[in-house]
C-alpha cells in the first residue's frame, strides 16, 4: 500500500511539472508572439506610407507631363490642332480601313486582286448550293409531312365511319335482344 502510495504521489508531482513546464512555454511563446506582432505591425505601417509617398510622387508626376502638355499645346495651336485631328481620324475605323484598302490597291497586283475576289466568289456559291441542298431537303420533308397528315385525316375519318357502323349495328342487336324479350315473355 505505502509503495503504492509513493507511485501515486510521484506521479503526481510529474503530472504537476509537466503542467507547470507546458504554462510556462505557452506563456513565452505568448510573449514572442506579441512582441513580434506589434513588430510586424510597425513594419506594415511604414510600408504602407511608402507607398502613399510613392503613388503621390508617381501623381504628381503625371499630372506635370499633363500640365506640360497643355502648355507646349496652347504655344504651338496649329500643330497641337493637326496632330489632334490626325489621330481622331486614325482612331476612326472607317477611316483606317479605307486607308488600308487604299494602300493595299496600290502595293498589291490587280491578278492578286482577281484571285481573292475569285476565290471569295467560290466560297459564296458553295455557300448558296449548301442552302439550296438544305432548302430542297426541308421542302421534301415537308411535302411528306402533309402527305402524312392527309393519309391520317383520312384513316381518322374511316375510323370514324366504322365505329358508327359498329354502334348502329350495335343498336339493331338491343332492339333484335328487346323483340325476343318480347316473344319469351
Amino acid at each position: 500500500m505505502d509503495y503504492a502510495v509513493q507511485q501515486a504521489q510521484i506521479a503526481q508531482k510529474t503530472v504537476e511539472g509537466s503542467v507547470e513546464n507546458a504554462i510556462e512555454v505557452t506563456k513565452s511563446r505568448f510573449d514572442g508572439i506579441i512582441t513580434t506582432s506589434s513588430a510586424h505591425f510597425n513594419q506594415t505601417i511604414d510600408s504602407l506610407q511608402s507607398v502613399k509617398s510613392d503613388c503621390s510622387a508617381y501623381a504628381d508626376v503625371v499630372f506635370g507631363k499633363i500640365k506640360e502638355g497643355f502648355l507646349i499645346a496652347s504655344s504651338h495651336p496649329l500643330m497641337a490642332t493637326g496632330a489632334v485631328l490626325c489621330l481622331g481620324l486614325l482612331g476612326l475605323k472607317r477611316t483606317r480601313q479605307f486607308l488600308h484598302y487604299n494602300s493595299m490597291r496600290l502595293c498589291v497586283s490587280e491578278e492578286v486582286l482577281l484571285s481573292r475576289a475569285d476565290v471569295k466568289v467560290k466560297e459564296l456559291r458553295q455557300s448558296m448550293d449548301v442552302l439550296k441542298a438544305e432548302a430542297e431537303k426541308l421542302e421534301k420533308k415537308a411535302m411528306q409531312a402533309e402527305d402524312d397528315l392527309l393519309r391520317g385525316g383520312t384513316k381518322l375519318r374511316q375510323a370514324g365511319k366504322q365505329i358508327h357502323t359498329a354502334i348502329n349495328s350495335a343498336y339493331k342487336i338491343e332492339r333484335q335482344a328487346g323483340g325476343l324479350k318480347d316473344v319469351l315473355r
